[in-house]
């Protein structure tokens, strides 16, 4: 990339690049990999708004959450996560990031407010496809029980009955595609509907429809036992 003086004529392109650097969030390497290792690069950015399969992803920064209440110590079991958990919010939708990031602010609130260390989820997506950094993802989440040691993706919205936008199921798809090429993921992760592992509607009938489509969704729950009994 360019550095910001190189590319600085006047007012405007300023404002043009501070945008665009609100608009990055940086995958890290997962650890375990080496430095060395040059099937995943320890810096990847990913620019929006633009076309899939590149998806916009809007930081905590942009949002204006806060910093979690205390240090979370519990980090993945496994690296690359082997499971991703699918959620609703059981909030109004949103369509624009303003919208959203304040639907995201009111869920950290709330979710500190009932003493968690942070928001719960790892990332929330709205229903303008972006993809909205919750908790750090190499920290265990709290999302579902038994399953916090994994990823938890959220839709912003009450689905059961409300139907999510298709930017938005191509939004999540798109972020879970990234995770897995970058090493963030196994390569045969799957995918499950929190109503699949626990006894809740969460994700929504709806949501539900849209993931059973994804080619990493399984409906086979019989052999799944909850991973992250506690906090190692």
């Amino acid at each position: 990339m360019q550095s910001i003086g190189s590319r600085i004529v006047d007012g405007t392109l300023v404002l043009v690049v501070v945008i665009v650097v609100v608009e990055i969030w940086q995958l890290k390497k997962p650890e375990g990999i080496s430095d060395n290792d040059n099937q995943y690069p320890q810096d990847v950015e990913i620019f929006g708004p633009t076309a899939p399969p590149n998806i916009t992803l809007v930081t905590r920064q942009s949002c204006n959450l806060k910093d979690p209440a205390r240090f979370n110590s519990g980090k993945f079991t496994l690296k690359p996560t082997p499971l991703v958990i699918i959620s609703h919010t059981v909030t109004p939708q949103c369509f624009k990031k303003e919208d959203c990031c304040k639907q995201v602010r009111s869920i950290q609130d709330y979710h500190m407010g009932a003493n968690f260390e942070d928001i719960g989820y790892h990332f929330l997506v709205g229903g303008d496809g972006r993809v909205y950094e919750g908790r750090k993802w190499e920290e265990w989440g709290a999302f579902l029980v038994g399953f916090n040691c994994m990823i938890g993706v959220t839709f912003i919205g009450d689905f059961t009955i409300e139907t999510p936008r298709h930017k938005q199921s191509l939004g999540a798809e798109k972020l879970l595609d990234e995770l897995a090429k970058y090493g963030y993921l196994t390569r045969n992760y799957t995918v499950y509907g929190a109503k699949q592992l626990s006894n809740t509607v969460s994700p929504g009938p709806t949501v539900m429809n849209e993931i059973q489509k994804w080619p990493h969704w399984s409906s086979a729950t019989d052999d799944v036992d909850a991973p992250c009994k506690a906090k190692p």
